[in-house]
């Protein structure tokens, strides 16, 4: 599935394309929580939540970065 059409289904709460969207993502979303934190207990919860937050904020993605960036950058910004 294209990028732009992942996002299009995701802001209209798509739950399949969240699924697809966490599939895509989800081993680099943790490793680079893992990397932060050390921690792989806490890297699990934080991961998890990277992928929550980014579902309930989808609608404030502007496309100027491609999704997995915006995705890095929330988990980035969850392990600060």
């Amino acid at each position: 599935m294209e990028e732009r059409q992942l996002v299009k289904r995701l802001k209209n709460r798509d739950e399949a394309a969240f699924t697809h969207l966490v599939r895509l993502h989800k081993v680099r979303v943790f490793n680079v929580c893992l990397r932060m934190m050390c921690n792989r207990s806490e890297a699990e919860d934080i991961a998890q939540d990277v992928f929550v937050r980014a579902f309930m904020s989808i609608g404030s993605f502007r496309g100027d970065s491609a999704l997995n960036t915006w995705l890095y950058r929330i988990a980035i910004n969850l392990c600060k």
